[in-house]
């Protein structure tokens, strides 16, 4: 504790030379002088702290023991008010700084928000503003228990919130419903059918009656498994049909690449513009946000300010840099444009999630478009299955066979 106060209250940093220094230091104990942080150097020197009330006894002790004592340091806030006293101004603004820093301690620096899967944060920031809370908001006054009960009443898939005060910081916590999951009227009584055009290559039904072949053509929507199933008594039976059906199918597909076209080339010029908001009031530094640039992109940053380095702020610093462009029109060759599209149509390959059982492509150059254009067809092998709801009653599909499910 006294390593942070007596910096504080002041302190000197004193070194002591000569011989007897040890006894000297003994007697300055039992005389109940303080001292601290005693380091002895190689010299033979002592280097020593004490407080400004106890400076003055043991430079007095020093002298009539016969020892060296030099003054090396001294720190604290009486040195800083004596070399800051005729600067009022300085002194009057360091005080005013304090006592505005007090004074945004009664107001809500940030909102922080945990629990919540299904809401962002921004969406429950938003309702926690109009209910009342909000960053610059008054602490004493906020209804906690009113804006508790006027969120849940505005979000109903919330079954609980507690809004803790710490500090000046609003923390929320959220509980959100779990529902019970909703029950298919279909479930059970499903066809499978397919989800686009294809040639069948496998077919593995685990419930249903499979209505398809490989080697078959399919169109989209046309029944692939059946959930309908007669037994050997020929009595017809409902299932929700599962099962896997994969086909081949095709796509075409066309990558354009302009021979000439528009680039950025940086010029290395520059423009910041930094806006505070201060307990949500926002505090514009620049009469406008325009940018004196024709052609810029724009980054922002968004940080809180911080005192010192460590400790908050209320004070929320936004800055946008401008940074200047060229608009330039540049001319490729039509081997680099063929090597661009070629490798544009590999990254669209990598992309598929889909297995790939063969792909071809042909180039060709547009001279009206002036553009080199890649046209590729893709053979895939995919799940084809998709469930379509059957209504009881449906008069079932002919051509079934008796079997066991």
């Amino acid at each position: 504790m006294y390593r942070f106060l007596h910096p504080l209250f002041g302190e000197y940093q004193i070194r002591l030379r000569g011989e007897g220094v040890l006894p000297f230091l003994y007697r300055l104990s039992a005389d109940g002088v303080l001292f601290w942080r005693v380091r002895r150097e190689e010299d033979g020197a002592v280097l020593l702290r004490t407080s400004l009330s106890c400076a003055e006894g043991l430079f007095a002790g020093a002298k009539e023991a016969g020892l060296e004592a030099e003054l090396l340091r001294r720190r604290g806030l009486p040195f800083l008010f004596a070399r800051y006293r005729k600067r009022p101004g300085l002194l009057v603004g360091m005080f005013l700084g304090l006592a505005l820093l007090f004074w945004a301690e009664l107001f809500v620096w940030k909102v922080s928000v945990n629990g919540n899967i299904l809401l962002t944060d921004e969406e429950v920031v938003e309702a926690l503003a109009d209910c009342g809370v909000r960053v610059g908001s008054y602490i004493p006054d906020i209804p906690i228990l009113r804006v508790q009960n006027e969120f849940l009443l505005h979000f109903r898939d919330v079954s609980s919130i507690a809004i803790n005060v710490k500090g000046t910081h609003i923390e929320v916590e959220l509980l959100e419903r779990t529902h019970a999951p909703e029950i298919d009227p279909n479930d059970g009584v499903c066809d499978l059918v397919a989800s686009e055009d294809g040639i069948v290559l496998s077919v593995d039904v685990a419930a249903g009656t499979a209505l398809v072949r490989p080697g078959d053509v399919v169109t989209a929507g046309q029944t692939l498994v059946s959930g309908y199933t007669v037994d050997g008594r020929g009595v017809y039976r409902l299932h929700h049909a599962r099962g896997s059906v994969k086909a081949q199918t095709y796509e075409r597909c066309s990558f354009v690449i302009p021979l000439e076209r528009t680039v950025k080339h940086y010029t290395g010029r520059t423009e910041k513009k930094t806006t505070l908001t201060l307990l949500g009031k926002r505090l514009d530094l620049f009469r406008t946000e325009e940018c004196r640039f024709d052609s810029f992109d724009t980054t922002v940053e968004e940080e809180t300010v911080l005192l010192f380095g460590i400790a908050e702020t209320p004070i929320r610093s936004t800055s946008v840099t401008y940074a200047e462009y060229t608009p330039e029109t540049v001319t490729v060759t039509p081997e680099q444009a063929q090597r661009e599209a070629e490798e544009a149509f590999r990254a669209w390959l990598e992309r598929q999630t889909d297995e790939v059982l063969e792909s071809t492509s042909s180039i060709s150059f547009d001279e009206i478009q002036n553009a080199c254009i890649l046209d590729a067809e893709i053979t895939f092998r995919k799940e084809l299955t998709v469930d379509s709801p059957l209504t009881p009653g449906e008069t079932p599909p002919e051509g079934l066979t008796p079997s066991v499910t």
